[in-house]
């Protein structure tokens, strides 16, 4: 009996409900792993997220303090398998205008834009058809840890796509060097450049001085 793949577990999953695509990654980062220095999560998605009270910016945040590696397989809609599709949203209320300036606040009213349910300013919902994959959200969670975001158009895909991770993630280096700055707790932006042009490196943007 062989073993079971990547794309024999996707086909397998019965999707339901909603996608705190934010909430469980947050969430992943907390788990347990082995006690080796490299750590490395693997999200497989089409990046949208619809219900999650995790922000993106407080997540990106979250993986930073973490030094996790994160990568991800997006997952295109475009295929002859039949395509997931997420609940629709219930309809947003119309925004109420407010008056500029508004009495006894600040000059410069404006008028508040109407936020998406389940949540407290987590997931948005998607313009479009939520069968195509959110590259741009997805790299917005990897490439900052020195990860990327691979797509792929067919879940058949998933197998090649995993199997490239698993041996970039057996083939790295570890580069290190003294910081002179002072430990602020703020993110520090790095960049690792080589003479040889022929060859592509891709690391960690940047740490967290603490």
């Amino acid at each position: 009996m062989s073993p079971p793949t990547a794309a024999t577990a996707w086909d397998a999953i019965q999707p339901w409900g909603t996608t705190p695509l934010y909430d469980v990654i947050a969430k992943s980062l907390d788990m347990p792993y082995t006690q080796t220095r490299r750590r490395a999560l693997l999200v497989i998605s089409d990046g949208n997220d619809t219900s999650s009270r995790t922000d993106i910016r407080d997540l990106k945040q979250q993986i930073r303090e973490s030094e996790i590696l994160v990568y991800a397989v997006g997952i295109d809609g475009d295929s002859d398998r039949p395509a997931r599709r997420a609940p629709t949203p219930p309809p947003v209320r119309m925004p109420i205008p407010i008056p500029s300036p508004f009495p006894g606040g600040p000059r410069g009213g404006r008028t508040p834009q109407p936020q998406p349910p389940g949540g407290s300013g987590g997931g948005s919902w998607s313009t479009g058809s939520d069968d195509h994959v959110n590259a741009g959200a997805l790299r917005e969670i990897t490439d900052d840890s020195g990860g990327r975001t691979e797509i792929v158009r067919d879940p058949r895909d998933l197998d090649p796509a995993t199997v490239g991770i698993a041996d970039e993630l057996s083939k790295q280096y570890y580069l290190g060097y003294a910081s002179v700055g002072r430990k602020d707790g703020r993110w520090h932006s790095i960049r690792v450049e080589v003479r040889n042009r022929a060859y592509r490196v891709r690391a960690r943007r940047g740490y967290i001085a603490s």
